[in-house]
């Protein structure tokens, strides 16, 4: 019998590489804060919905950023999650999901930042509709950007909307461009856009809770005005961040690129219960009374009138604008008036086309999973602060807006094949400086062990999960920095990087209290895996242990000083102990495997290679993740998630068969087509037949999910290679 637990993986509440709900609860409902009693919303940060979304659902199904302002749109051109000043942190944007089943998710009728249209037939009243009840249609611009087009047509007035959504390249402004067709028949003579926002100011987070900008909505905004000189709307907040103890402010503006015709600041009503009016409802008849500021809780609606009875198409601009002072967000209203909404679209698509240029992508695939592979490109960058963390993705449902190194390596290793070298060399000097010693930790990690890194990191270091650190994290970091020496050969780097390499080696290689080798099994000790809250000891972080060994024996072997020639023998006899502890305890003879997880199972084949490509054991490996596999593609599993994982392992095992490479193929091409957003093809972190088990498939968790995408990435360009590409 094993001498420990063999179970393949650790049991967790959401799928891997998350912060799952079972990690935040003791210190999610610290931080929970009473809803008012007109507030139809939970009041914790978790929900039970019956889906893998445990922090509600994810409403977005496409993104534009310029690694500063992230925006999130969901189908209906809503603006549900606006992130400044970094893709990882603040929310400023008030939106709160709580239940798929429900209308918009469950967030509240004034969420968000959405479009209304009133319209007039000659002299009669005017009539009136959020853009969201009309039938929409919604997609990128183009594969090569994140300018977001949608769609939306009223057939029994004859009016057509197109509205292009896109963040400047080199300013924190949304461009949100509108334009107004009537058909030939249509009788409308006037449109009047009508643009709402309910911002919510945030300036503050917390160490090991990454909730304070979501779950507290109720607490972030302090009333907002009209400013009649610049023709805009304002909503300010300032105070100190607790995470950091550092001051800290956030401005939102909201103006019409020429001058509007009407605006209103209202009270919040659907939070606050009380009977003044919501500047949502005030534009229920197309016009806004006009009403200049609101205490508190605060939203607001601003109006432009386009004519269209001698031309049949009209356009107007909304412009959203964030900065540190009201004074600075004006200006940059200001300075964003005086460029053409064309003129910002094509400098976006540029900025673009010089990134991508000469980047990889999958060679005579088909379009569904070029399309896909493109799209991780892009997300990542967006996802990438300017200061070097790489974030899982811009959403605060769930929280993800943290960089996980675990997530991290897969990124630097697409990025290091899409020839985005600088990127990786960044980010992994930043892992290395990040990492726990003794002497030195990062805020919010003082539980770390030295050698280790915490769960995650905001883009600013601080930390932001509750678990100290994971195992497996450890194992991949030390891969992660010998990863890119192994693509680049870059001497100065490797020294660099090397000594937290050291560390997090002699950490694994160590007995306790200073390491993590059990003496009596020869596996790690017993840690924390793979986002679960309790502690275990599972292939998942023996597995990676394992890797982070043999990448550090690699590592020790290139420095090729007499130090790092000592510790490389020292990680090689401890790396064969661990892989024949790995062997007595895990291997599972019946189907001459190590995992029935897929998972776990993919991650054994690539980046493990635990075993020799083409030996009985790789092979039985890769036919148990066929199994599973193969259930997904006949519609017998109602949720899923992470296929990709098994597909890229089962891509490196089988890479000389072609028949069953052909398998693999197969596999992606499911995944780029089905579990994917409608239109703009991104892909969630999990998946699921809602509501019912005959339904479409929906993707969930975090969409555009950087990880998940990536994964998928690596193993489409294993799967059909490699080419430029030349946008």
């Amino acid at each position: 019998m094993p001498a420990v637990e063999i179970s393949s993986r650790p049991v967790a509440i959401s799928t891997p590489g998350r912060l799952v709900a079972l990690t935040l609860v003791s210190s999610l409902l610290a931080l929970t804060a009473p809803a008012a009693v007109s507030h139809a919303q939970t009041t914790t940060c978790q929900t039970q919905s019956g889906t893998p979304e445990n922090f509600g659902p994810t409403d977005i199904s496409a993104a534009s950023g310029n690694q500063r302002m992230s925006v999130g749109l969901n189908p209906d051109a809503t603006v549900t999650v606006l992130k400044w000043p970094s893709p990882s942190y603040y929310d400023q944007i008030k939106y709160r999901t709580t239940d798929r089943s429900e209308p918009r998710f469950g967030a509240l009728p004034n969420e968000g930042a959405f479009l209304g249209l009133g319209y007039r037939k000659g002299k009669r009243p005017w009539s009136f509709d959020w853009l969201r009840r009309w039938r929409s249609r919604q997609r990128f611009a183009d594969d090569d950007s994140d300018e977001v087009v949608t769609v939306f047509r009223k057939p029994s007035h004859g009016l057509r909307v197109v509205v292009r959504d896109v963040v400047a390249h080199n300013q924190d402004v949304l461009t949100r461009s509108v334009s107004v067709t009537r058909t030939k028949r249509s009788r409308v003579t006037r449109a009047r856009v009508i643009s709402f926002a309910n911002f919510n100011p945030v300036f503050s987070k917390d160490q090991n809770s990454p909730n304070d900008d979501w779950c507290t909505e109720q607490n972030n905004d302090a009333g907002a005005s009209y400013r009649r000189r610049a023709d805009a709307v304002v909503h300010s907040r300032q105070g100190t961040d607790q995470s950091t103890g550092e001051a800290s402010a956030a401005a939102l503006v909201m103006g019409f690129k020429g001058r509007s015709d009407g605006h209103q600041i209202g009270v919040d009503t659907y939070e606050t219960g009380t009977g003044e009016v919501s500047a949502y409802d005030d534009a229920a008849n197309a016009k806004l009374s006009g009403m200049r500021t609101a205490p508190g809780q605060a939203d607001a609606a601003m109006a432009d009138d386009i004519p269209l009875s001698r031309s049949r198409r009209g356009s107007t601009t909304v412009l959203i604008a964030a900065a540190t002072t009201p004074d600075n967000a004006l200006e940059a209203l200001k300075q964003a008036r005086s460029a053409s909404a064309g003129r910002v679209r094509r400098a976006k698509a540029n900025w673009w086309k010089r990134w991508l240029r000469g980047t990889r992508i999958p060679r005579n695939a088909p379009s569904p999973v070029v399309k896909l592979a493109k799209r991780a490109l892009i997300s990542a960058r967006q996802t990438t602060d300017r200061r070097g963390l790489i974030v899982a993705s811009i959403t605060t449902q769930p929280p993800h807006g943290l960089d996980w190194i675990r997530n991290g390596a897969y990124i630097n290793r697409m990025l290091d094949l899409s020839r985005k070298r600088g990127m990786i060399a960044l980010h992994n000097r930043r892992y290395a400086a990040l990492q726990a010693t003794a002497l030195r930790k990062p805020r919010g990690g003082e539980a770390t062990p030295p050698g280790n890194w915490s769960q995650n990191y905001y883009a600013d270091g601080v930390v932001g999960g509750p678990i100290p650190y994971e195992i497996d994290a450890t194992g991949l970091g030390i891969w992660t920095l010998w990863d890119h020496y192994s693509i680049t050969g870059d001497d100065d780097y490797l020294f660099a990087v090397y000594e937290a390499i050291q560390a997090a080696a002699h950490y694994l290689s160590d007995d306790p209290p200073l390491g993590c080798r059990d003496p009596a099994t020869g596996l790690q000790c017993s840690a924390n895996e793979e986002g679960n809250s309790a502690l275990s000891r599972t292939l998942v972080g023996a597995q990676s242990v394992w890797l982070g060994l043999d990448a550090a024996v690699k590592a020790g072997r290139a420095l090729g000083t007499e130090t790092s020639k000592v510790n490389a023998q020292k990680w090689l006899d401890r790396r064969n102990e661990l892989k024949a502890a790995i062997r007595a305890n895990y291997l599972d003879a019946r189907c001459s495997c190590y995992s029935r997880d897929h998972e776990a199972g993919g991650t054994n084949l690539w980046p493990v290679g635990l075993e020799r490509y083409g030996s009985r054991i790789s092979n039985g490996q890769a036919d148990m993740n066929w199994r599973y596999l193969r259930r997904v593609l006949r519609g017998d599993i109602r949720t899923g998630g992470h296929e990709s994982r098994a597909l890229l392992g089962n891509a490196f095992a089988w890479r000389k068969q072609p028949a069953k490479l052909k398998r693999v193929r197969k596999g992606l091409k499911w995944v780029a087509r089905v579990p994917t957003t409608n239109g703009t093809g991104v892909l969630g972190e999990a998946w699921m037949r809602y509501p019912r088990d005959s339904s479409p498939v929906q993707t969930m968790v975090g969409q555009p999910h950087v990880w998940s995408q990536a994964i998928f990435y690596l193993a489409a360009v294993k799967a059909w290679g490699a080419e430029a590409w030349s946008p």
